[in-house]
């Protein structure tokens, strides 16, 4: 199961991207909540139903930029690969920063120091890795993101506009404290809806990307060693099944970035199942189906010559 991060000085000091990411959300969440629709909000059902349904998504969001942000991504078990007698044949490589054989898909993250199973990338905004017990978490990260920006952009815009439209009709510096006060509001609104809108157009490509890279098992780091040419993954034994690598097979489990017994990543991501392996697997199974339909027929076929040599 996924451990938690110790907290180190240079954590800490990584922490300053962090400190962005949670300005910028914060910015927005302030305008979009204090500044549009609360103000509104007063026995108007329908105000309070769009705000809850944000607050949904805002909480959703939260929470898996918290689980992504601590869970640790996954370390090398003590020991691993100096036994003899394991089930890889392969040649195992060796770590010379960490002194540990690295496991396949395991790689050393200079940022974090350490060797990282099935490590994808380490993303400086969550100040973390992303490996084999957090990337659910990345992954539904990005998925919020995307839904709370392109639900504040269709909610917000009209009062966007209305700001930008008194901006132009009203001298820009008054000296009433309620002029100013509104200009102040306005330049908020506009600052955090053009944040929404640059954020939600990163997102939708950035989503994009890790999508496809699910759904067909592989990882950044593997996607640059091929220098973003297009390839087959080793490691790819269909779209449902990479997807519950990730994501686990409990389907209630999927939109929370929480495992539990049921819902966790399958594998501890030092072994994987390849492409060829499974098409052996499959054929042995199928060759074994054939075996037992065909033991019926020569059982009643030995019993029909040994009826027929008594006869005799």
């Amino acid at each position: 199961m996924p451990r938690r991060l110790p907290m180190r000085p240079a954590v800490i000091i990584g922490n300053m991207f962090v400190v962005l990411v949670c300005w910028i959300i914060g910015v927005i969440y302030y305008a979009y909540t204090f500044l549009v629709w609360l103000p509104k909000a007063e026995d108007n059902w329908r105000v309070l139903t769009l705000l809850a349904v944000f607050h949904v998504l805002f909480i959703m969001l939260l929470w898996s930029f918290v689980q992504a942000m601590t869970t640790d991504p996954g370390q090398v078990p003590v020991f691993w690969g100096f036994h003899l007698g394991e089930p890889e044949n392969k040649r195992r490589r060796y770590c010379l920063m960490c002194n540990i054989f690295k496991p396949e898909r395991c790689h050393h993250c200079s940022s974090c120091n350490r060797c990282v199973l099935n490590m994808d990338h380490h993303c400086p905004w969550i100040n973390n890795c992303i490996g084999f017990w957090n990337r659910k978490h990345f992954i539904l990260l990005l998925i919020y993101v995307l839904l709370v920006t392109y639900y504040v952009a269709f909610t917000m815009a009209l009062a966007w506009i209305e700001s930008i439209q008194w901006s132009l009709d009203t001298y820009y510096f008054s000296r009433a404290a309620r002029d100013q006060e509104k200009l102040i509001s306005n330049l908020i609104i506009q600052v955090a809806y053009m944040l929404n809108g640059v954020i939600a157009i990163l997102m939708t490509m950035f989503l994009r990307f890790h999508i496809t890279l699910a759904l067909s098992n592989k990882t950044t780091i593997e996607n640059l060693e091929k220098k973003g040419q297009p390839f087959v993954s080793e490691y790819d034994i269909g779209p449902k099944a990479n997807w519950e690598q990730i994501f686990g097979r409990n389907k209630l489990l999927w939109p929370l970035p929480i495992f539990w017994d049921s819902g966790k990543p399958i594998g501890e991501g030092i072994y994987w199942k390849t492409a060829k392996s499974e098409e052996e697997k499959q054929r042995n199974e199928q060759q074994r189906r054939m075996n037992q339909a065909a033991s019926p027929n020569r059982a009643v076929a030995t019993g029909y010559g040994g009826r027929q040599a008594l006869q005799q």
